[in-house]
């Protein structure tokens, strides 16, 4: 449950009060009648205009939480929480259909889709029905109701589109509303998306606290949003409603079983009747909360609440008799049962001019002392899976779409990829939920979440493991073996890979590097066992294995069980093509030696470099931590730098404490301290890596971390490994950031990405909208989610940017130095819902460590270009290792049978228009058809002067490559088609029909902006793609008498 503070209520009540998702913690629903029957003229007002209420049943049913999925659907674990999804809708469908009159909105479509598999052919098409005579409304539509901070913008859209995918297919409903009314703040890139998706307007509950005060009172809880307005213009214009309290019904008229409201009771032979009073009562509400909306004509009121209509019989009588009484009481006022839809068509008649946005809706407050800023890191493992699974899925999109136009069909292997498709968007799609990806349900809950993620890989690796083995006898056709595994963690030890399983054994693998992303990757890293290996690579031009210049790095690292083990890393100089596959050989050989020496740096400095730039160790500050000089080679210039640990006590005070989801520093100390020692400094270096390992141990408080800076040869990032061990358990929570140092000046201001997309600027104690008068927390009050990057530039075209690799918060709250949380450990629970502390513990009982692995560029901005999102095309898509240790090297003098399959290249894609920041995410449709994504992820916040041109790509072209490189070589016949149709981003309209559809509001600064007009396409052949532009397309091929 979420904790909120619901708004004064009007100018003469100066009491507030606290919910949990919408539960009251005060009931001062009775205190309505008496105190406003003292203003004058509310009760006896009978010459207003006239005007609708719009009465909304709604549950909001989440997606896992404090029980499981599966518990919170078949009602298990009811001492935990009263709930049962399955009974919720089987008797809200029931009071559908024995009243037509009677409407209600439903979101969460895992939840449906279960209930609804399960019902029989005539139930499904009485409910069919419901959903077309406008009775049963579908909001959202996405598997769960995402959160906005911690997801990666691709995983948005495939939670979206899986949901829309099941109203498509099973109703032919198209939603128009959005609904993110739990979510802990809303983000620019949610908002566009919703616009993208055709959705006419969205509504939400949680806005910051100082933002809800100025906008009641400014009359403008209703708005345009224009996110992303540089770059998409009005095109991503959306509606939005703040609801005004929260997400629940009117307090003291939740009728609920589980509800604390007394009933309505209009038999005048009862004792209990109470009719005048009640319907009096609820009048002032009504009129209380139309002061807030600029209408004047309809208002919107919502009846439900977390896993409401447990009793759905009890709650529409109730509703019943409050609408037959209220409107007999009242005539110049309509209670109506309604949908969201409904309302936003009749405020549409008005003709009204809304005020506009820009900004995001970060961080959120509920109150002064309280900011959910925590969350963005909570549960750091659990968002690395995350992140590991949505590589994993889209890696075997791209094999699975290829595999699909190979014109001869496999049809028990087409039936098993979309099979372990779907089986992934769904796990995908449930851990996008708002207390999954968050890290805000309890811990046995994030347990079920991270095995449905398993689950998943579990029955997509054989499947991706069958196109594994046809590309690889195409790549080398004396490679025969149909045994490839995968490791079960990234950024891991041998231990979590298949090696593991042959550590006793002389060992010979073969391993299949694919290269998802649309750029060339140069360097492959391998977990090891020891350093003495013969390795070569693949030359697919001579077809023959080359010697492969690599290096191995070992060291002694604590693992999970407390036990030192000997770890190493195998780099390899070897380039993987963009959307292709190298096979690298390894086999024992302990004649060779690959490992770099390891030198002690005891004391003066220390030096790595690589053809780009140099890192020189210099010495340790009480300030900065370990202190460093990084030289230019290129353009001759140096900077200072720092790297340190530091951390934040947790508050654990009666007003606010620190917990999963809430970051809130001890208020008794105004800065983070220094987290452990350094207790010594290793160098390796070798002519491809050069590596400096700082370990950190403090004897007296048991804390210790490890950080690594590396370069590699001619990569012109300076990549960093952090690990941060178990925290240590003492009498308060602790809080640990990493800390990146340099010496300019950024003037208070730093850049954020939204969800892996446009940057935002964010300024210290300020926020664009309305005044920050309220600072009592200085620091988390300015933290900001983080997905891919944070950065900061000086006056004088300096500029540093962090690169990190899941979702984190972060802030720059002293000059020149950026702060990521990693790893947080608080003893208490912050009273917002979860009912637990954030506590972690691994299988001995120990608290979790957790790996991180950022990318640093301190650069001129005059001198060199920003490599931000270059780094993203790799990032956000990773090689992929595939492991065989039972495999022969056959000759073959028949190679005729041999598939040569592949994606398109770098050279090709290039060729084709594809600009460096373009990304193509590809998923599996049928049999010869195929989604295509094509996204171009610049921003001009990378550009010196801050204008990108726009950029065309041949799909046609690409279209025929992708069919001819699937099938041989051999193009579509002349009695054949290729057909290419723009999509919205959840695949269920024809985009140019959506843009049709989409209602243009009225604003106050229509005649005063700039619009941006979106480029225009050239026909298939030549299709725009400006920066941040996401186009999906559905591709099918097929004979012409088709």
């Amino acid at each position: 449950m979420k904790y909120l503070q619901i708004l004064a209520i009007s100018a003469l009540l100066t009491f507030s009060s606290l919910t949990v998702k919408g539960n009251l913690f005060r009931n001062f629903g009775s205190q309505f009648e008496k105190i406003y029957k003292s203003k004058q003229g509310l009760t006896e007002d009978k010459g207003s205009n006239q005007f609708t209420v719009h009465i909304i049943p709604h549950t909001h049913d989440d997606v896992g939480w404090i029980k499981t999925v599966d518990e919170f659907y078949s009602g298990s674990r009811q001492r935990d929480y009263k709930a049962g999804v399955r009974v919720v809708i089987d008797g809200m469908i029931q009071e559908l259909l024995r009243d037509s009159k009677k409407r209600f909105s439903y979101v969460e479509m895992k939840f449906f889709s279960l209930w609804f598999y399960e019902q029989t052919h005539e139930m499904q098409d009485k409910v069919r029905k419901l959903v077309k005579d406008g009775q049963l409304e579908f909001l959202n539509g996405g598997w769960s109701m995402h959160d906005e901070a911690c997801p990666h913008f691709e995983d948005m859209i495939e939670n979206m589109m899986y949901g829309h995918k099941f109203l498509d297919q099973e109703f032919g409903f198209k939603p128009k509303i959005g609904w993110s009314i739990d979510p802990f703040g809303h983000s620019n890139t949610n908002a566009r998306f919703f616009a993208e998706m055709g959705f006419d307007a969205w509504f939400f509950a949680r806005l910051d606290y100082q933002d809800k005060d100025r906008r009641q009172n400014d009359t403008e809880l209703e708005f345009v949003w224009r996110p992303s307005f540089d770059y998409l213009g009005k095109s991503a214009q959306i509606f939005s409603h703040t609801l005004f309290q929260h997400y629940s019904a009117p307090s003291g008229f939740n009728f609920d079983m589980y509800g604390s409201a007394d009933p309505i009771e209009d038999n005048p032979e009862l004792e209990t009747y109470n009719m005048e009073s009640r319907i009096d009562q609820f009048y002032q509400y009504v009129m209380n909360q139309r002061k807030y909306y600029k209408s004047q004509k309809n208002m919107i009121l919502l009846f439900g609440d977390d896993f409401n209509y447990y009793n759905a019989r009890m709650y529409f009588l109730q509703l019943d008799k409050l609408i037959y009484n209220f409107n007999k009481r009242y005539p110049n006022i309509t209670l109506t049962y309604s949908t969201p839809s409904a309302y936003i068509n009749a405020i549409k008649q008005e003709n009204i001019e809304w005020t506009t946005k820009y900004d995001d809706g970060f961080p959120y407050g509920d109150d002064q002392w309280s900011y959910w800023t925590g969350y963005y890191t909570s549960r750091a493992n659990s968002k690395d899976q995350i992140r590991r699974g949505s590589h994993v899925m889209h890696s075997s999109g791209k094999l699975y779409a290829l595999e699909s136009l190979i014109h001869d069909r496999d049809n028990l292997l087409q039936g098993n990829m979309s099979q372990a498709q779907n089986f992934f968007l769904d796990a995908m799609g449930v851990n996008q939920h708002h207390d999954a990806v968050t890290g805000t349900s309890r811990q046995r809950v994030a347990d079920n979440y991270a095995w449905k993620i398993y689950k998943a890989m579990a029955k997509n690796n054989p499947v991706v493991e069958r196109i594994i083995e046809k590309i690889a006898n195409g790549i080398d056709s004396q490679l025969k073996s149909q045994q490839w595994k995968v490791c079960l963690l990234e950024n891991s030890t041998y231990l979590d890979c298949p090696i593991n399983d042959h550590i006793n054994e002389s060992i010979s693998m073969a391993v299949i590097v694919f290269n998802p992303s649309t750029k060339p990757q140069n360097y492959i890293q391998i977990a090891v066992p020891h350093a003495h290996w013969e390795v070569k690579a693949f030359n697919t031009l001579k077809q023959k294995y080359e010697i492969a210049n690599s290096s191995v790095i070992c060291e002694d690292e604590t693992q999970w069980n407390g036990h030192i083990m000997h770890n190493c890393q195998l780099f390899i100089e070897s380039t993987v093509d963009a959307q292709q596959m190298g096979l690298i050989w390894l086999k024992n050989n302990f004649q060779i030696n690959l490992q770099v020496k390891r030198q002690n740096v005891i004391n003066g400095q220390s030096q790595i470099s690589n053809n780009i730039e140099s890192l020189t160790f210099l010495t340790e500050d009480s300030n900065h931590g370990q202190k460093f000089e990084i030289n230019k080679l290129e353009y001759n210039q140096k900077y200072e730098f720092a790297f340190d640990f530091r951390y934040y006590l947790s508050s654990q005070d009666d007003i606010s404490r620190s917990g999963a989801y809430l970051f809130r520093p001890d208020a008794n100390f105004t800065s983070s301290f220094r987290y452990s020692k350094l207790a010594n400094i290793s160098l390796y270096k070798s002519d491809i890596v050069q590596q400096m390992t700082f370990v950190y141990w403090d004897d007296k408080t048991n804390q210790s971390a490890v950080g690594k800076a590396r370069y590699l040869r001619n990569d012109p990032l300076m990549h960093w490994d952090v690990k941060i061990n178990e925290i240590p358990l003492g009498e308060q929570g602790i809080e640990v950031t990493v800390n990146f140092w340099s010496n300019m000046d950024n003037n208070n201001t730093f850049y954020t990405d939204s969800n892996g997309l446009e940057m935002q600027k964010r300024i210290l104690g300020y926020r664009p909208t309305w005044n920050l008068t309220d600072q009592t927390d200085n620091t988390s009050c300015n933290y900001y989610p983080i997905q891919t990057a944070i950065a900061i530039r000086d006056e004088e075209g300096n500029q540093m940017t962090i690169m990190n690799d899941k979702s984190q918060g972060g802030s720059v709250l002293e000059p020149g130095r950026i702060e990521i949380m990693q790893s947080r450990r608080t003893l208490f629970d912050d009273s917002r819902g979860m009912g637990e502390p954030l506590n972690e513990t691994d299988q001995y009982g120990r608290g979790i460590s957790v790996f991180n692995r950022y990318q640093v560029q301190l650069f001129n901005r005059r001198e060199e270009k920003s490599l931000q999102r270059l780094h993203q095309v790799h990032q956000d898509d990773p090689l992929q290792y595939f492991f065989n240790f039972d495999h022969s090297l056959e000759t073959r003098l028949d190679v005729s049978d041999i598939q040569h399959i592949r994606l398109p290249n770098s050279t090709e894609l290039q060729s084709l228009g594809l600009p460096e920041t373009g990304k193509i995410v590809m998923l599996y449709k049928d049999h010869m058809r195929v989604i295509i994504r094509i996204e171009n992820i610049a921003d001009n916040f990378d550009l010196l002067d801050a204008v990108q041109n726009v950029t065309y790509f041949n799909l046609e072209q690409y279209a025929h490559l992708l069919y001819k490189l699937a099938n041989q070589g051999q193009d579509i016949g002349k009695k054949e088609f290729v057909n290419i149709h723009e999509v919205t981003l959840t695949l269920n309209q024809p985009q140019d029909q959506m843009i049709k559809n989409k209602f243009v509001w009225k604003t106050v600064d229509d005649s005063i902006i700039n619009d941006k007009k979106l480029a225009l396409d050239k026909g298939n052949q030549a299709i725009a793609l400006e920066p941040q532009r996401i186009r999906s397309f559905i591709i099918s091929y097929g004979p012409k008498n088709m």
